[in-house]
């Protein structure tokens, strides 16, 4: 078994290609956010901090399934423009993205590398017009994915109330960052996301090491997924975004995850099955959902019957942060970050 190396680890594009071809593997570990013994809408309280008033264009970045932008139609009602950046945007259940800047060789060429700028906000203004034209009566969500990386999204300038990034940023090498950000304020003049704390979900990493070593044990080698989140955790949040925005606003979660029954720990194995694809090589499927089942559900019940609360406990450390050039005052918890921040 090779460990991961300690430090910023960049992130590998093979790595997340396959492990984010569909939706699941996302979903499986989040679903585990909703075991918090304190509950916190991350989603809900960005919402309420950006102070939407419906009528806006909201770019949401690795939008994956369009989940947040479905949320924002459905529960609240917005009716402005909900545009997805995502370049795995098969997680959408789409066949195709509602326009791809990367069907032709020479246009990927501009974007990804020579980063022309008029050339991505002409075909950004006449997208836009395509975009709306295919909004149909039928259709059971009404917002379409741009097929495009946070570095280079072809949309026109100050086109939205709002860009969003949950979750994401910590997937941009580190010099791709300042570029992003450049986008997200050439795009708009707030920028709202999460990430999670360098403590988050300490014991679901303890344990993907204990996998790595089991396999090593039999014989099959590998790397051990490096933590998703190292390039942007929330402290290395709370010194970035002040370097890009005048204000910044975070609010933290760090509380207990409880798994207490039976289905939690059914939950937190399926968590630890979607990493079985960002094993480096991958390590074959049938000896990977073994081990969990013969190793690591027997451990995990073992910690539940021993705890005098009944819990196999693991850490939830998360952030949300609001971001403007423009003083704002977002509540729910939200609090000043400024530029010296340790």
């Amino acid at each position: 078994m090779t460990k991961y190396p300690s430090g910023e680890i960049e992130p590998n594009a093979n790595i997340l290609a396959r492990n984010y071809q569909t939706s699941q593997n996302v979903r499986a570990r989040f679903m585990l956010y909703d075991f918090a013994d304190e509950p916190m809408d991350m989603e809900a309280i960005v919402i309420d901090g950006l102070g939407l008033k419906s009528n806006e264009t909201v770019v949401d970045v690795g939008t994956a399934d369009g989940n947040f932008l479905k949320r924002l139609e459905i529960e609240y009602g917005h009716t402005g423009l909900l545009l997805g950046v995502e370049p795995n945007y098969t997680q959408a259940n789409k066949q195709e993205p509602a326009w791809d800047p990367m069907s032709t060789g020479e246009l990927a060429k501009s974007l990804s590398m020579n980063r022309n700028r008029s050339k991505i906000e002409n075909i950004g203004a006449s997208m836009l017009q395509d975009i709306i034209k295919t909004f149909d009566e039928n259709e059971p969500y009404k917002f379409n994915i741009v097929a495009a990386t946070a570095d280079a999204i072809p949309l026109k300038s100050n086109i939205a109330g709002a860009v969003t990034g949950f979750s994401v940023l910590y997937h941009l090498k580190k010099d791709d960052r300042p570029v992003a950000f450049n986008e997200f304020k050439r795009l708009g003049d707030r920028f709202a996301g999460s990430t999670s704390g360098e403590t988050n979900k300490a014991n679901h990493r303890l344990i993907e090491q204990e996998i790595g070593e089991y396999l090593s044990q039999i014989g099959i080698e590998t790397t051990v997924p490096a933590p998703m989140n190292t390039g942007f955790t929330t402290e290395k949040a709370k010194l970035e975004l002040p370097q890009y925005y005048t204000n910044v606003y975070m609010v933290e979660q760090n509380c207990k995850m409880l798994i207490n029954t039976a289905f939690r720990a059914e939950r937190y194995l399926n968590s630890l099955m979607s990493m079985w694809n960002q094993f480096d090589p991958v390590p074959p499927e049938e000896a990977y959902r073994e081990i969990l089942l013969s190793r690591v559900y027997p451990m995990i019940n073992r910690v539940m019957l021993n705890n005098p609360d009944r819990s196999f406990i693991d850490h939830i450390s998360r952030s949300a942060f609001i971001c403007s050039d423009e003083p704002i005052n977002p509540g729910n918890g939200f609090e000043r970050v400024y530029a010296d921040a340790a």
